[in-house]
């Protein structure tokens, strides 16, 4: 679906561009820039990472509906599951030319990602658990482009482009369900927690040129993007002592419970109860991790000024 997104996004951007025609469409006519001090540059990317704890969580959530299958042959257990391996980025980066040869700006990313789905549908017809986790991010990023040659005769440009920041990552889990024999029977549960990941990346492109003022870039480079310690809040709107619970999301990797798993974990211990948690079981968990690194695929318009 990502992919499919990514190379729509790319082919508005090139038929949208000045100058593009059918009859330009394979062969842009090379055009000898004059320097100019500002630019802005309009992109998507297709990132690529491993959330582990994510996918791993969906993964136990399966075992136990499995296990609860293999119980009660009888009943008719049945779920809908996702993972989440890759993302569309779009991104905003002004910027100033230091001289011919070397660009500085700053980039504002925003991440689109698909929430994480587990539907799960039990005993009775309308009674079911719809987890649905949530990753929102933006990202900002301090950018130097080194162009490393000029092709004299295409006019085209090899540049490095090596970039640091930060990324404040939000996740949230949602829980509806409904005619179970909790108290209150109706009710939606879940977390709203947030961290912040440092960011650093190199990638490698080519220009292509347009126009003097305007032109394509292409590149591929990887970047690291890791955050952990999440902290929020817990709402419960059926149990007030659980309602508003600050804490943090921890994985927990009980035997016989599968590859593993998330849970919100209250910061006063006198709360682990509330939530079928001991402090044994919080003494071999781990913080939750999100970690973004991976390999990313960009596309971008660059108009100076």
């Amino acid at each position: 679906m990502h992919l499919r997104l990514f190379l729509f996004l790319s082919f508005i951007l090139l038929a949208t561009a000045p100058g593009w025609s059918q009859s330009a469409l394979g062969t842009p006519t090379p055009v000898s820039s004059p320097f100019y001090p500002f630019g802005v540059r309009v992109s998507s990317e297709l990132a690529f990472f491993n959330l582990s704890d994510l996918n791993s969580n969906q993964a136990s959530l399966q075992y136990n509906l499995q296990q609860l299958q293999n119980s009660t042959p009888s009943y008719n257990y049945k779920a809908q599951t996702t993972t989440l391996n890759s993302a569309v980025v779009f991104e905003i980066n002004p910027f100033v030319a230091i001289n011919p040869n070397i660009d500085a700006g700053v980039a504002f990313d925003y991440w689109a990602f698909t929430p994480l789905n587990f539907d799960q549908t039990d005993i009775h017809p309308v009674y079911f658990h719809d987890y649905e986790h949530t990753l929102n991010a933006i990202e900002i990023n301090a950018k130097l482009r080194f162009y490393l040659f000029n092709v004299a005769k295409s006019g085209v440009r090899v540049f490095l482009e090596p970039s640091a920041g930060f990324q404040p990552i939000n996740y949230e889990l949602s829980e509806p369900y409904q005619h179970t024999t909790n108290n209150p029977s109706d009710n939606q549960v879940g977390d709203n927690v947030n961290a912040t990941a440092f960011d650093a990346g190199l990638q490698a492109g080519i220009v292509l040129p347009f126009t003097s003022w305007f032109s394509y870039s292409f590149s591929g480079g990887f970047e690291y993007a890791y955050a952990t310690n999440f902290t929020g809040t817990w709402s419960d709107a059926g149990v007030p002592a659980k309602n508003g619970v600050s804490g943090t999301n921890r994985f927990y990797n009980v035997p016989n419970s599968g590859p593993g798993y998330i849970a919100f974990t209250p910061s006063d211990p006198n709360n682990y109860a509330l939530f079928g948690l001991t402090q044994a079981l919080v003494n071999d968990s781990r913080p939750m991790v999100v970690d973004l690194s991976g390999i990313h695929l960009s596309m971008a318009m660059n108009f100076l000024f």
